[in-house]
């Protein structure tokens, strides 16, 4: 485990390291804030320059999403639920 985590730890820092300045970067999660924490950890670490943060943003997917994917529980239960997710996103730089 503590080898897994190390690899992700350099995996991280190859890639902000490596990246040409005015690289972007895209973040998004589940709105876990475990991971939330982490990914900042590794940005700050690097100096990454934050553009937009919606850190566990309740989300509800489009009617037709939720229609589509979800057919055969749609005629099950006899109704469309709503479904709500928590996302995170985040825009970042490299100066």
């Amino acid at each position: 485990m503590l080898r897994a985590l190390e690899n992700i730890k350099l995996f991280w820092q190859e890639l902000f390291n490596n990246a040409k300045s005015g690289a972007m970067f895209i973040y998004t999660d589940n709105g876990s804030d475990r991971f939330n924490d982490y990914f900042g950890k590794q940005c700050e670490k690097a100096k990454l320059k934050e553009i937009l943060c919606r850190d566990n943003t309740e989300i509800i997917p489009s009617f037709s999403e939720q229609s589509s994917e979800l057919a055969a529980y749609s005629k099950k239960f006899d109704h469309n639920p709503k479904i709500k997710a928590t996302m995170t996103l985040r825009v970042l730089r490299k100066e």
